[in-house]
């Protein structure tokens, strides 16, 4: 079955296909199976140009490219779980590149505008970001104990010591005294209905779920 944190939007890809279609998604598998059963080659199967065309179609209505990426993402995880193998679809002349206005790097003056309107952890979060240079995922893997074990009081400055696990890569990052700040009073917002018996809720830094940090 497919995993349910990314189920909406495959379900959501799955009924943009079948609405430029005009099948149900009964009807789009029997007639694959049907191609398959009568021998034919991958390009004279319905599949080849359907998938094709939709691109298409995807291509010329205006989203995003990554956006389109998504969608035939969706849609080849549908024919995956059938155990369907899909065409390998000629080129597309349009790269899955993030829109120019989605691609300018915030300025300062940006991220402290931001900030004003920043509850706890929206703001705990940025400063982390920008001080450390971490990426999310691994800003999402800290713990509470790396933050202290760090955090020298006189200096407010935390030194973080990490090791990135896949490469085995040792390394030092630091968050500077207004991030360090943000971190504990995020700390002292989410422990204000703290559960000692939370085992997720004493590790994390930072919680995945929204409903687990209020």
């Amino acid at each position: 079955m497919l995993r349910k944190q990314p189920e909406r939007g495959y379900i959501d890809s799955l009924r943009v296909y079948t609405e430029f279609l005009d099948k149900t998604p009964e009807q789009i598998i029997k007639e694959s199976e049907e191609d398959i059963r009568s021998g034919k080659l991958m390009r004279e199967r319905k599949i080849f140009n359907e998938l094709r065309e939709f691109r298409e179609y995807l291509e010329g209505s205006g989203i995003a490219p990554m956006s389109i990426k998504a969608k035939l993402t969706g849609v080849r995880s549908f024919f995956n779980y059938y155990n369907i193998i899909l065409p390998v679809l000629p080129r597309s002349a349009t790269c899955a590149r993030p829109l120019m206005e989605n691609r300018a790097i915030p300025t300062k003056e940006d991220i402290r505008e931001a900030l004003t309107v920043a509850d706890p952890i929206e703001k705990a979060l940025v400063l982390t970001g920008v001080a450390s240079g971490l990426a999310i995922n691994e800003i999402s893997n800290l713990k509470v104990e790396d933050f202290f074990k760090g955090y020298d009081p006189e200096t407010q400055i935390t030194t973080l010591h990490l090791v990135r696990e896949k490469v085995g890569y040792e390394f030092y990052t630091f968050l500077t005294p207004e991030a360090s700040r943000a971190v504990l009073e995020y700390l002292e917002y989410r422990n204000r209905t703290s559960d000692s018996k939370d085992g997720v809720r004493q590790n994390q830094l930072f919680l995945k779920n929204a409903h687990d940090i209020l």
